[in-house]
């Protein structure tokens, strides 16, 4: 699907009649087959429904010992409209029932475990899309 070009509205507002004219920016809502779309500001006035796409891969980020919290950098998505980022945590391959946060907490019993985290982005606009990090090996603290 191709983007929808939205132009800018110029609103006239005086907050005295006796000095100069207040313009302000405000976006168009437009319907596009039975859809509303508003323009996006960050975006220099275009708006493209799409499925989501990575710009950056997601990672892990903390001091991979027992006993510390790692915690899930997701990256950065695009599309339209914004995706839902989502978490599963993973020890050697498999998911970790219930480990669903940004953070997830090293014990003793994951020494030697490489652990990684799935992020995943959604939306309305596509199927979801996911990305797995490079997996960290949880070491004894020195």
């Amino acid at each position: 699907m191709g983007s929808i070009s939205f132009p800018w509205l110029n609103v006239v507002r005086r907050a005295d009649p006796e000095r100069d004219r207040e313009m302000t920016r405000e976006p168009i809502y437009e319907f596009a087959k039975g859809r509303v779309f508003r323009a996006d500001r960050r975006r220099t006035g275009i708006f493209s429904p799409d499925a989501p796409r990575n710009a950056r891969p997601p990672a892990i980020t903390g001091a991979a010992f027992a006993g510390n919290v790692l915690e899930a950098y997701p990256g950065e998505w695009i599309g339209g409209p914004d995706p839902v980022i989502t978490f599963q945590w993973g020890s050697n391959g498999v998911d970790i029932p219930g480990e669903t946060l940004p953070k997830l907490a090293l014990f003793s019993a994951d020494i030697g475990a490489s652990i990684t985290v799935r992020v995943t982005a959604s939306n309305a606009s596509g199927s979801p899309v996911s990305i797995t990090t490079q997996p960290v090996i949880v070491q004894a603290r020195p």
